[in-house]
């Protein structure tokens, strides 16, 4: 499942997550950053590691909610089926890869 989470550091993350216990799995983490009016950017949270996993506990994330069906389309572009559902109004998403 794809969320939005904003770390306690105030870094807003999509990725797919998964949990045990007390600590949060996020699977291919992308940043979400703003680069310019109605621009948004995906920038690999994991940009110089090997490994497309990383654990957070919970106490360094301070929400974690569904992101828009644009956010999810596009990140399904990169890492999903590749399918995409339509959506209202449009944005323009960069993403950035390894």
């Amino acid at each position: 499942m794809i969320k939005l989470i904003k770390l306690i550091t105030g870094e807003e993350i999509v990725a797919e997550i998964g949990d045990r216990r007390d600590v949060n799995i996020l699977k291919n983490p992308m940043r979400l950053m703003m680069i310019g009016e109605g621009q948004l950017a995906f920038l690999p949270y994991l940009m110089f590691a090997e490994e497309e996993e990383v654990e957070i506990e919970m106490k360094h994330i301070l929400y974690c909610l569904t992101p828009t069906l644009e956010i999810q389309n596009n990140y399904n572009k990169k890492f999903g089926s590749g399918i995409v559902l339509p959506t209202g109004a449009e944005t323009n998403i960069i993403m950035s890869g390894k």
